[in-house]
């Protein structure tokens, strides 16, 4: 047993760091640094370093804990790209060891084990667009781990942590656990003030400790707007997210075929997830009469597992928030008896196969793409790169020739931090639905005292642009003087 408890750890964190080193072509894509959402994890820390208040001088729909540990983090290693990867990594490094300690304190056995192993690309965040998405899958895959190990208190605490990084599961686990530290008191006739205390001060001592220090650092109206997630319900609804809407694309596309649902993580994701519910109904009773914690854990991930298709669920990429719940639930079902082995094995091998669309990509990305000095050490292909290096060459020409300023209009990113030369960032998401007036007028008023505008095309024609009009209005006295594959450059009339 000591050696296994070695073993499976050092093989979950061997096989994480395999599949980081694998990512780090998307990891640290240019474009998706420069204009996508990779990149506001260094706008925000510039933003708010900066004086402007997260959810009140801009839009941020995640938790203040990500600023906190990215703030940290930086100031340690650098605000770059690569330091941000690095720190992502470790998160999906913690997740990697919860699922070993899962695997361990539940006696999983060789399918469980297995079916973690096989499915663990699909299970742990490797490609996130956000810090907070890796380091709320390490702090709820570690409450997982607790509660596998009957520590409902530690696990609590952990979930209560993840409310700072995302508020949105962790409110549904954190209730659930809850529910069921009162259920297990009430069983065992220890329902009294001072067990509950006893149990929940993990988590109110983390709480406390948390808001005093977020609340201080960043400010108390911000920390608030933060922890409830009205951002994100206007979000979702202004873009229209959902299982049924947006996210249908992910289960049912435009034509649905039957190698989509084999070659891709979609048909695995369908199957794993009526198996899990319909496990979790089974052994609801069990869970709740005293059963085990292997069916407790289950019914949990079960119920979080409903909760984000119902909830959570956002466009068709979003498949991914929280698979290592559904993950665990499966493997976990594994040691029950050997029709549950049987299924869980058909699972593993339908996972595998539908990893082949993700590998497909993943060596596209290694063969067409390379860092380069041009794209601050970032992964483009050659058309990316050439196109960027125009771009460059335009803005420097035109601030030769007489004072100039560039300013940059696309949705998200953080170019401006990566090139020297440009205007500093104003906004963090210039996106229908989240973007708060401010964002709006202080963009436009940075666009008309430019000489110079450099547009990502599909900030326009895609219409994510909040008050579009007004943008197309202030770009109307400007004339385009070069247009490429992804960027074009305005100049004033």
């Amino acid at each position: 047993m000591v050696k296994r408890s070695i073993s499976l750890p050092i093989l979950f964190a061997f096989e994480a760091l395999i599949l980081g080193i694998f990512a780090l072509p998307s990891n640290l894509n240019f474009m998706a640094w420069a204009f996508s959402d990779q990149g506001a994890n260094l706008t925000a820390q510039y933003l708010t370093a900066h004086g402007y208040r997260a959810n009140i001088d801009f839009a941020y729909h995640y938790g203040l804990l990500p600023l906190l540990l990215g703030r940290i983090w930086f100031s340690l290693s650098g605000a770059t790209p690569h330091a941000c990867v690095l720190l992502v990594f470790l998160c999906t490094l913690a997740a990697a060891w919860a699922l070993a300690r899962i695997a361990l304190n539940l006696e999983l056995g060789i399918t469980g084990v297995a079916f973690l192993v096989i499915a663990l690309p699909l299970a742990i965040p490797f490609n996130p667009p956000n810090l907070a998405h890796a380091l709320e899958a390490a702090l709820l895959s570690n409450a997982l781990a607790e509660q596998a190990a009957q520590r409902h208190s530690r696990s609590l605490a952990l979930a209560t942590a993840g409310l700072f990084v995302r508020p949105s599961m962790s409110y549904v686990y954190g209730f659930l656990l809850l529910l069921l530290l009162l259920w297990r008191l009430n069983q065992e006739r220890h329902l009294n003030l001072r067990r509950m205390s006893k149990a929940l001060l993990p988590a109110l001592l983390t709480g406390t400790v948390l808001v005093a220090i977020l609340g201080f650092v960043y400010g108390f109206p911000s920390l608030v707007r933060a922890v409830f997630p009205l951002t994100g319900l206007s979000t979702y609804s202004a873009q229209n997210f959902g299982f049924c809407r947006a996210g249908r694309g992910f289960w049912y596309p435009t034509s649905p075929h039957f190698s989509y649902y084999a070659d891709t993580p979609a048909g695995f994701w369908i199957a794993g997830t009526l198996w899990l519910l319909i496990c979790g109904a089974i052994d609801a009773r069990r869970a709740l009469i005293g059963g085990s914690a292997k069916y407790e854990i289950v019914l949990c991930c079960a119920v979080l597992h409903l909760a984000f298709i119902s909830l959570f669920f956002g466009n068709r990429f979003s498949w991914w928030y929280y698979s290592y719940m559904l993950c665990i639930g499966i493997a976990v079902s594994s040691t029950w008896t050997s029709i549950y082995r049987d299924g869980v094995c058909a699972l593993a091998l339908i996972a595998l196969v539908g990893q082949a669309s993700e590998l497909v990509v993943f060596n596209a990305l290694w063969r067409v793409t390379s860092p380069s000095p041009a794209t601050a050490g970032l992964w483009a292909s050659k058309s990316e790169r050439f196109e960027w290096e125009r771009v460059i060459e335009i803005v420097r020409e035109g601030r030769s020739k007489s004072p100039a300023t560039v300013s940059l209009l696309e949705e998200v990113g953080c170019v401006e931090l990566l090139f020297s030369g440009f205007q500093p960032p104003v906004s963090l998401y210039l996106i229908r639905g989240e973007a708060t007036k401010s964002d709006i007028a202080r963009k436009l008023a940075q666009m008309s005292h430019s000489s110079t505008v450099v547009v990502l095309i599909r900030t326009l024609h895609d219409g994510l642009l909040p008050d579009l009009p007004q943008f197309k209005q202030v770009l109307a006295k400007y004339h385009v003087v070069w247009k490429g594959e992804n960027l074009e450059v305005y100049e004033k009339r």
